[in-house]
């Protein structure tokens, strides 16, 4: 029977090495054929491959969001001052109020065309993360997971089952991560997904009141909840900024303690033997 290679991909700086199959199961794992359920799984080996510039790009991503957001809260507050302002007929004229309504609406308005991309631009690139990062959980632990990287991010995406699978997909990562390289900090995970259905909530409201609203009443109250809204998505950001930075963090430690395991293995293969029989 012909011996099966795979490459492993940075290993004790070297560009690639090559190696048995039956050899590296400690950093791949194959995934074996099941029937289809609520889960189902690929039968694939899994490679790792670097995950720093999703990483990177994607904290990038959250810490501009950070300060954007930041600046969607002001906007907020002043369209709210805005509006009471005009309730309580504050301005000495109407081209003064026009003038200063015009400014706030176009304001408001930049700010949520550019909350809009850099929101999309998150989305997209926390997707490519969390599905590059169960493929190397597999590859570099050799475990069985429940989830397979296109569902850890197609669960997102399933009425009903958004409310809790992505969680649940995310939880394993972390579980997996953390019990390897000996990080503790589960709670994130949890306070993360808290936030995220927070916020899904708030924003859905938020939407839906700014498209009913006519009278300055239901404007106000559209200002405050968009405010709030904001405000729950900056604890979100933060929230994701450490989960995705933790997760990274444990990968590389794992990676790092495997390519310890190989370079020592190497040594030991290329000791050379003594033959004390000769002596």
């Amino acid at each position: 029977m012909e011996s099966e290679f795979v490459e492993v991909e940075g290993v004790g700086g070297i560009e690639s090495n090559e190696v048995s199959a039956e050899q590296s199961t400690d950093v791949l794992r194959t995934e074996n054929n099941v029937s289809a359920g609520d889960d189902p799984k690929v039968g694939v080996v899994h490679e790792f491959k670097d995950n720093t510039f999703r990483t990177r790009f994607l904290q990038v991503l959250l810490a501009f969001g950070l300060i954007l957001w930041g600046v969607a809260i002001y906007a907020g507050v002043v369209e709210y001052k805005l509006i009471q302002d005009v309730k309580n007929e504050n301005f000495e004229s109407r081209e003064q109020m026009e003038t200063a309504a015009n400014r706030s609406d176009q304001f408001v308005g930049i700010v949520a065309i550019v909350q809009s991309v850099v929101g999309i631009l998150t989305i997209i690139f926390f997707m490519m993360w969390i599905y590059r990062s169960n493929k190397n959980t597999s590859a570099l632990t050799g475990e069985m997971m429940e989830f397979s990287p296109g569902w850890s991010v197609g669960w997102f995406f399933v009425p009903i089952y958004f409310l809790w699978k992505p969680f649940k997909a995310m939880k394993e990562i972390w579980g997996i991560c953390s019990e390897y390289s000996g990080l503790s900090g589960a709670w994130v995970v949890g306070l993360w997904w808290s936030f995220h259905l927070l916020s899904h909530t708030a924003g859905k409201a938020s939407f839906k009141l700014g498209m009913r609203a006519e009278e300055l009443s239901e404007l106000s109250m559209a200002s405050l909840v968009s405010t709030l809204s904001n405000f729950v998505d900056i604890i979100l950001k933060i929230v994701t900024l450490i989960l995705v930075s933790k997760i990274f963090l444990m990968q590389k430690m794992i990676r790092e303690q495997d390519t310890l395991e190989v370079n020592l293995n190497a040594v030991k293969e290329q000791k050379p033997r003594v033959d004390w029989r000769g002596l």
